[in-house]
């Protein structure tokens, strides 16, 4: 990965990088309702399509956020991508999962095991907002 000079460096599109973007784009896509992930996945769309590049941070995002998703239980993104868009502390949660900050607690916490019983018919048997 190379960069090239600017104020703000930006990631040249070497076929490593298109690589890499193109798997993030596939586990991001889930969460293309979510507006956070819009912009993430809108970059990367006009990066490929422009050939604009993406800066170092925006590209360092998408990797860590395709690592943090990646990294989750099934039934988590199912439930994530369903309810981050439309629900408060689902999308508090999965910020916090994606930007690696501390776990839901109290009532955020009840609220959102309410939303994945609601949804499971069971409490649930794993973490619902593992540390990234």
């Amino acid at each position: 990965m190379q960069t090239t000079p600017s104020t703000k460096s930006v990631v040249s599109l070497d076929n490593e990088v298109r690589l890499r973007l193109a798997v993030a784009v596939h586990s991001l896509i889930p969460f293309v309702g979510w507006e956070p992930m819009i912009e993430v996945i809108g970059g990367i769309e006009d990066c490929f399509s422009t050939g604009a590049g993406l800066t170092e941070k925006e590209y360092s995002k998408a990797l860590r956020w395709t690592e943090r998703i990646n990294g989750l239980d099934d039934r988590l993104v199912k439930f994530y991508a369903e309810h981050a868009p439309s629900n408060k502390t689902a999308s508090v949660a999965l910020w916090r999962i994606l930007e690696g900050g501390s776990a839901l607690e109290g009532w955020q916490y009840r609220k959102l095991r309410q939303l994945w019983e609601d949804q499971f018919g069971l409490p649930p048997a794993i973490e619902l907002c593992p540390k990234g």
